[in-house]
């Protein structure tokens, strides 16, 4: 399975959404992990569960997260 750039990505970044992406090299390219989002493995079900857990319980990482996003873009 072939999986590309998401060109919602950086549009979801431009407004300050933290990422939660697939480990893919086109994601990674963008998202550094634990700076704008999260990368998880292709499949890690579990991963992508605690990271949207994560942002959802710690308003401090979700804001440093936002502002990141917003600035890389």
């Amino acid at each position: 399975q072939k999986e590309g750039f998401s060109c919602a990505l950086p549009k979801a970044m431009a407004v300050g959404l933290p990422a939660v992406v697939s480990s893919i090299p086109a994601n990674s390219q963008l998202v550094r992990d634990g700076v704008h989002g999260f990368t998880v493995d292709v499949g890690d079900t579990d991963a992508i569960a605690r990271c949207f857990r994560q942002l959802f319980e710690d308003p401090e990482t979700r804001r440093k997260m936002s502002i990141a996003a917003r600035d890389e873009i």
